[in-house]
């Protein structure tokens, strides 16, 4: 063990790699901070991604970078220590050899930086915080997810690769997520996308970090600036500014922010109030990179906004996550171990005795399907029937997750039945259920 320790160390130590100080940023004559330069599809203009503590960034937007962790596969943990948790030092460049099929050039920003995580989160509650629905029970499951806050470049000449222990925390619930197409293709065209959104519950209550303030009524507008902090491509933390160049969609607005996977799940926020706005959601698709003569990744330049592969990058509105920090607002849940009957469809019921108007219902289940398309998951309550998951696309085998707020207003006493249909006839194997009711009370 102690010699692999010393290995892996080896190879941090070749690639310049050093753990994050605990000290406030410090200039270097030598070394300054570095930024980005022009690049890839979803760079728009010159980009501005920077370092959160890069001085040229306000210290409005550090205070609001404390509450906006790393999302990470677990796996990309090298070390539990007791004062800290270390991460892999596989770089940006290393992430991405597999996908374009070459390493990035030695001139594309950030390239050398480790890069252990996939997303972003912000916290909306002591122990709740909010992410892209993406991020969540795809390739990784809440059991599989760890966040890490303050992981950040302190110093320009020195990378960061661990946090404290203390600013750690795992997955412990999905109290609520959509990521699901339940409407028809032209009804979804007319509302720019489906939603994308997920509430965590996290294994304990967050100290010394203030939750976000997410916006009331007043939305930005058309022309605005607005600005995003979070993880691009799974890096130490970035802030970055862009301009909304749509807000003509019911879900949605388009802007130019700079941002690349990995920002998925970050907040966007408006500065001059500091509230969120948004969720960082997605791109204009593609690869970001492509290689060149050289045969190395380069980003892509985005010149005209508009232009075939620079349609911009979207922001979902905040509104589905303001009725998880409602006042007043109570989680109850049931769950139960399903019967392994292996039959085509399957039922559960559960009773709920506390009284209460609901304000959002979740539903998970743990299971399998032999064609998740042609599955359809129902929620039945007293004369009401909502539709939770309609024919998704991929449904891998593990948690499946979605939400409503079609109950609203509903008593939550009384009995509630999961119903999942398989309309190819196939078996559907349930391995456990439950049901997730925010009541006001």
């Amino acid at each position: 063990m102690r010699s692999t320790y010393a290995l892996v160390l080896i190879l941090v130590i070749s690639l310049h790699i050093s753990a994050c100080a605990n000290h406030p940023p410090q200039e270097s004559a030598e070394i300054g901070w570095a930024t980005a330069i022009s690049g890839k599809a979803d760079v728009y203009g010159d980009d501005s991604r920077r370092e959160i503590n890069d001085p040229s960034v306000s210290d409005e937007a550090r205070l609001l970078g404390r509450s906006i962790p790393m999302v990470l596969n677990v796996r990309q943990v090298f070390d539990y220590g007791e004062e800290e948790v270390r991460f892999t030092p596989l770089t940006m460049s290393n992430k991405y050899q597999s996908e374009i099929g070459a390493p990035l050039c030695a001139e594309e920003p950030f390239s050398s930086q480790p890069a252990p995580g996939y997303c972003t989160a912000f916290l909306i509650a002591p122990d709740l915080v909010a992410t892209a629905g993406h991020c969540v029970n795809g390739h990784t499951r809440c059991a599989q997810m760890g966040f890490a806050f303050g992981y950040a470049k302190t110093r320009p000449d020195k990378e960061a690769i661990s946090v404290p222990r203390r600013d750690f925390y795992r997955c412990e619930q999905v109290v609520g997520r959509l990521y699901n197409r339940l409407e028809e293709e032209e009804v979804i065209s007319s509302k720019e996308y489906w939603y994308d959104w997920a509430v965590l519950r996290l294994d304990r209550p967050v100290q010394d970090r203030e939750p976000l303030t997410l916006a009331g009524e007043e939305r930005i507008g058309l022309g605005q600036e607005i600005s995003v902090i979070g993880h691009p491509a799974g890096l130490a933390m970035k802030y970055t500014t862009g301009v909304v160049m749509a807000d003509d969609k019911e879900r949605y607005i388009n802007t130019s922010l700079d941002i690349y996977q990995g920002n998925s799940g970050s907040p966007a926020i408006d500065l001059q109030s500091g509230e969120v706005q948004g969720i960082a959601i997605r791109g204009s698709g593609g690869s970001s990179f492509e290689v060149t003569e050289a045969g190395c990744g380069l980003s892509k330049v985005c010149v005209d906004f508009g232009a075939p592969g620079c349609t911009g990058n979207h922001i979902l509105r905040i509104d589905p996550i303001k009725a998880f920090i409602e006042e007043g607002v109570e989680v109850i849940e049931r769950h139960r171990l399903a019967a392994d009957d292996n039959q085509p469809g399957f039922s559960e019921r559960f009773h709920f005795d506390e009284e209460g108007e609901v304000r959002f219902a979740t539903v998970n289940i743990n299971g399998r399907a032999r064609d998740s398309r042609k599955i359809q998951v129902l929620l039945h309550h007293g004369e009401q029937s909502v539709t939770m998951m309609n024919h998704p696309y991929s449904l891998p085998y593990g948690r499946w997750t979605a939400s409503s707020e079609a109950f609203s207003g509903a008593n939550a006493e009384g009995e509630w039945r999961i119903e999942v249909i398989d309309e190819g006839g196939s078996e559907v194997f349930i391995e456990w259920t439950q049901v997730i009711l925010g009541v006001l009370r």
